[in-house]
């Protein structure tokens, strides 16, 4: 008996469904249309996916230089991201903090803004982070400039204040000094307060002249 086994015909696989189509076509417009830099990195420091804003902003010339780096090396202080780690150690899933770091083709610094969120597996480990970085170099550099113009006025009242304190002093110990007395005029008097000489009446001066020439006549007489 012969056993005749006729091949199964194969099916050709559908292609994607228009809907799931596009839906990852919204995705990918989403994740490449933001002005902001979106990534997904591992707890190791491997950069696993990230948008076009992501490699403008980081300085690399291409998303594939931008894959090959280690993100701990993008800090300019590598403990800023071991320090944000350890912040997802406790409750909660999303967290926001600021760092420098550095462009890969200029070597500038920038100032970063991240907004981390952890995606945990079922027994509660990190499995990747997932997250959006915004350039505050501007804003920063506001705020410093600010912050050093309030530190000018403060110092300019500061210094103000304690000038017209010192002139306020200077007029109390006026006010409380003894004014200086008048210098003593020649002929006033000796050091002993012995007082000038009175001035002579006109009858004193006229009785003084008739005294006189009484005692002239009786001296003509005499001789």
């Amino acid at each position: 008996m012969l056993l005749c086994i006729r091949p199964r015909h194969h099916q050709p696989q559908a292609g994607p469904r228009p809907a799931l189509r596009k839906s990852e076509e919204r995705y990918h417009g989403l994740f490449e249309g933001v002005p902001v830099g979106l990534y997904r990195t591992t707890p190791a420091g491997r950069m696993l996916d990230a948008n076009s804003a992501l490699v403008r902003i980081l300085g690399h010339p291409d998303l594939e230089s931008l894959l090959e780096a280690q993100v701990g090396d993008l800090y300019l202080d590598p403990d800023d991201r071991h320090r944000w780690q350890r912040a997802f150690e406790g409750p909660g899933s999303v967290r926001s903090f600021e760092a420098r770091v550095r462009r890969r083709l200029d070597g500038v610094v920038i100032w970063v803004r991240f907004t981390v969120r952890a995606v945990r597996g079922e027994e509660g480990e990190i499995l990747h982070y997932e997250g959006a970085l915004e350039d505050i170099t501007d804003r920063r550099r506001a705020e410093e400039g600010l912050r050093a113009s309030e530190e000018r006025f403060r110092s300019l009242v500061q210094n103000a204040s304690e000038s017209d304190l010192d002139s306020r002093r200077r007029r109390h110990r006026a006010l409380r000094e003894p004014l200086p007395q008048p210098a003593a005029r020649a002929g006033a008097g000796d050091a002993r307060g012995t007082q000038p000489p009175r001035p002579r009446s006109p009858w004193e001066t006229g009785r003084s002249s008739r005294s006189r020439s009484a005692s002239s006549s009786t001296n003509r007489t005499r001789w």
